[in-house]
């Protein structure tokens, strides 16, 4: 009944190859969007376990180095709060800025800092993939998406404050530099917006995290090497490039040096630790101990039947996924797309390995939990496919999406150990502030608490912050007294192995020093608390804190 088509076979090449090329181009956004909607899945996970009455969700309170920001927000606002971090650590301008935008939702409730965090895991996830997407020009739609599947539930560190929320983002806007400068020499140096935009980026990972300054060796690559273009044609162009993100580089150096309190030489490398100290950082980043340590606080949390259940449950869901998408791109893992992929590695990784092997104040593996949540996810999906790709093809992508989906789960039970164990500090927080208001302090109200704990999570959970003026943040939120403050005795380890970090306590005759402060017995109450109550200790002895982070030298033990 239809009419003839003339020519109908190319007519059909036709019909089917556009409608083609429009679910292709459709589909990359469409993985953003199931992104999305994965880590809308993720909060609601977290929700739900903390409706249930368990130790998870987003009630966690500001820890550790946390109260150096809450300090700097309750004595001031706007700009006052990045002055206040200029006078005390004269790095990174950009970073209170963060802050800054995100005030009104950390001012909203005790629990805003913790919300604000969880949302650069979705910007980090987003810029790995685009950055990848773009890299392999859309031929590894799989690896880009299995890379951004692990991110987005990488929502761990080696530490249980927040203080590197807004170094992540400036990882991403690294990532995003990357992304846009990769489309600027695929359009053929055509596109001025995206030269800016990348410049843009790239300076505000510079200026808020300066160690995001790698990002300058991706662009020297992609320059160099990424056009098809004769050496010689695109030698000048590429030169002219890289020359703008020096000299980007270079004025953002010199105002910083111009203009923070402190000396060059404060911040200066010790080229002779280089030999003794590169393996240890380098081992940091390539196998760091969090993901067992976090996976043993899942145990805790979770009887063995329930984890069992929970694995299993998360790797067939992540597995019908990534199959699902493994239907529509197949597994690529080329030479070619190896060579970026150690080329983002490296702009990742390279500046913070170099910091961490020239220094003994920010010694290996220090420095190296900024950038994991990009770092390790692309590590371990690129052996994964590159495991993948040496086996017979029938099988590849059912070997990788095998072998990623049993990462991501292990991922998401090592995020819900590390997220039970900041609600379960946060719950001791509570805890210990309900518990030091009932204590019965006389007519005159001590300056200073020194808390010995019976419970040993307790030095994650006043952990001492950076800045001594910070330290009375604790007791100023408990009591609304700026002018008390509260110490924890932190535990030592064993007597065989003794291990203290952070600020000692010395009780000498008279009274305690503290961080080289003197405060005398009438100014200071030892308690001790077990997790719920608080009980005064009304006679000092020597033995009453063995093992524990304490100098006894009272002539009296």
């Amino acid at each position: 009944l239809l009419p003839a088509i003339p020519n109908s076979q190319e007519n059909m090449k036709v019909l089917v190859r556009k409608p083609t090329e429009h679910v292709r181009k459709f589909d990359g956004r469409f993985l953003v969007i199931v992104l999305g909607m994965l880590w809308l899945a993720q909060v609601a996970l977290y929700l739900v376990l903390g409706l249930m009455g368990l130790d998870f969700g987003f009630k966690v309170w500001p820890i550790g180095e946390d109260l150096n920001w809450i300090a700097f927000m309750l004595d001031g606002t706007g700009s006052s709060v990045a002055q206040q971090l200029w006078k005390v650590d004269g790095r990174n301008p950009l970073s209170p800025w963060w802050y800054i935008a995100a005030e009104p939702l950390i001012r909203a409730t005790p629990f805003g800092l913790h919300i604000v965090s969880q949302l650069v895991y979705p910007l980090l996830s987003v810029s790995i993939f685009l950055t990848i997407e773009r890299l392999s020009r859309g031929r590894a739609r799989l690896f880009a998406f299995s890379v951004a599947l692990i991110v987005l539930f990488w929502t761990f560190t080696g530490r249980f404050d927040h203080i590197q929320w807004n170094m992540f983002a400036a990882m991403g806007c690294a990532l995003l530099s990357v992304y846009f400068y990769c489309g600027f020499v695929d359009g053929g140096r055509a596109s001025s917006r995206a030269l800016v935009l990348s410049l843009l980026f790239y300076l505000i990972a510079l200026a808020t995290y300066t160690l995001q300054s790698g990002a300058l060796v991706a662009v020297a690559f992609l320059a160099l090497f990424r056009s098809a273009e004769p050496f010689k044609e695109r030698f000048l162009p590429a030169l002219i490039d890289v020359c703008s993100f020096g000299v980007l580089f270079a004025i953002f150096y010199l105002i910083w040096v111009t203009t923070t309190p402190f000396p060059p030489s404060s911040f200066a490398l010790d080229w002779s630790l280089l030999v003794r100290q590169l393996e240890m950082s380098v081992r940091y980043f390539l196998v760091p101990p969090i993901l067992l340590a976090h996976w043993s606080d899942a145990q805790v949390a979770f009887p063995a039947h329930c984890m069992v259940y929970v694995f299993c449950l998360a790797s067939l869901s992540f597995g019908a996924l990534l199959a699902k998408v493994s239907q529509t791109f197949p597994l690529e893992f080329s030479r070619a797309l190896v060579g970026w992929v150690l080329v983002v590695l490296l702009a990742i990784g390279a500046p913070t390995v170099l910091l961490e092997a020239t220094n003994t104040t920010w010694a290996p593996g220090t420095r190296s939990i900024m950038v994991q949540p990009i770092f390790q996810p692309l590590l371990y999906v690129s052996l994964i496919f590159g495991v993948a790709a040496l086996v017979n093809k029938r099988w590849a992508s059912l070997v990788a999406v095998v072998l990623v989906a049993t990462l991501a789960s292990c991922v998401l039970v090592a995020a819900l150990g590390y997220n039970h164990r900041q609600v379960a500090l946060t719950r001791q927080q509570m805890s210990l502030a309900d518990a030091l208001k009932k204590v019965p302090m006389g007519a005159s109200r001590p300056l200073t608490f020194i808390v010995r704990h019976l419970n040993y999570d307790a030095p994650y959970v006043a952990m001492e912050p950076t800045w001594a003026h910070a330290i009375r943040t604790y007791g100023r939120v408990v009591f609304g007294d700026p002018n008390v403050q509260v110490r924890s005795i932190r535990f030592a380890g064993t007597a065989a192995n003794t291990v203290c970090t952070g600020v000692m306590v010395s009780f000498v005759d008279g009274g305690a020093e503290i961080g080289g402060a003197f405060y005398p017995d009438s100014q200071i109450m030892v308690v001790q608390f077990d997790g719920k109550e608080v009980a005064k200790i009304e006679s000092l002895k020597a033995s009453d804190f063995q093992n524990l982070c304490v100098l006894w030298r009272r002539s009296v033990n």
